[in-house]
């Protein structure tokens, strides 16, 4: 008999967590395309949180192998839910997954796989918005006011790299070991519905982790489509500079200048003489990094 600390160590398995609040639309979308991706040896687990679209109806019915679901009572926000999802996942790497995504071809492997890199905390994935077919996410970097910005957006290609490091990566899909969630206490539900993520990032960063987007994995995302997720934005931003900003800042006067320069290489409308200029003079004061 495999007793429970054997089972949540066994490599070879996945928990699948999904926060969900109505948008049964993209709901039922993003499960037609697990389904089609399927693969063994996960655990399915969606929390449903309040939703009154008849998403609780949906789920019930739905006839998936190793499946759990948890209606909330109330409307909790992503962090709680996903902290719920968490508490109660059977295995020791963990993938969370937003309900606007449709994923495609072999979408997870490469993130589980990245859990093997050095000192990894949260790997995650190259996001496609299916309205335009353009990139909107491929990592995380701050700019010189300390702000998360997402690296790609808007791109058409990226770098071949199998996995490139950045400061934070988005929430809406990524993986991570249970046990590294667990040291920083998971998501901090201060936040509400945004920033959560990054923060997240940036907790785990000072205790030695590194995060990852594995450029191999990649899936659409139909981005801020669950209702109220922008309602807390000034709140959530406040929470976070006042925080994470003094460092944040410093980060960003390493890290945007070269984001910058790529977003002109790649989307050449964005070209602004005095930020180009900005950009050039951060580099020289600090150094031109690799990879311009």
């Amino acid at each position: 008999m495999v007793s429970r600390s054997e089972e949540i160590l066994d490599a070879s398995k996945v928990s699948l967590i999904l926060p969900t609040f109505n948008g049964l639309s993209y709901t039922r979308s993003l499960l037609d395309s697990l389904s089609d991706t399927y693969i063994k040896d996960i655990q399915l687990i969606i929390i449903n949180d309040a939703s009154t679209d008849g998403t609780r109806e949906y789920l019930e019915a739905l006839k998936i192998p190793n499946l759990q679901i948890v209606h909330n009572s109330s409307n909790l926000g992503y962090a709680s839910s996903c902290n719920l999802g968490a508490s109660i996942a059977d295995y020791e790497r963990l993938c969370f997954l937003n309900n606007d995504l449709i994923l495609a071809g072999d979408w997870l492997e490469p993130l589980v796989s990245g859990l093997s890199l050095p000192d990894a905390g949260l790997v995650g994935c190259v996001q496609t918005n299916p309205s335009t077919n353009l990139i909107d996410h491929a990592g995380m970097y701050f700019d010189v006011k300390g702000m998360p910005r997402h690296a790609g957006h808007k791109f058409k290609r990226l770098p071949s790299d199998s996995y490139i490091e950045w400061s934070a990566v988005t929430a809406a899909c990524f993986a991570i070991r249970k046990s590294v969630f667990d040291q920083v206490d998971r998501f901090d539900t201060s936040y509400r519905n945004g920033y959560e993520d990054v923060d997240l990032c940036l907790r785990l960063s000072l205790k030695g982790y590194r995060h990852y987007v594995a450029n191999h994995s990649r899936i659409f995302h139909h981005v801020s489509k669950s209702p109220g997720r922008k309602l807390h934005e000034d709140r959530n931003a406040k929470i976070f500079i006042e925080r994470w900003g003094e460092l944040t800042r410093q980060l960003g006067r390493r890290e945007w200048p070269m984001e910058y320069l790529r977003i002109c290489r790649n989307r050449p409308s964005k070209i602004r003489l005095g930020q180009l200029f900005k950009a050039l003079w951060l580099l020289l004061a600090i150094g031109s990094p690799a990879g311009i």
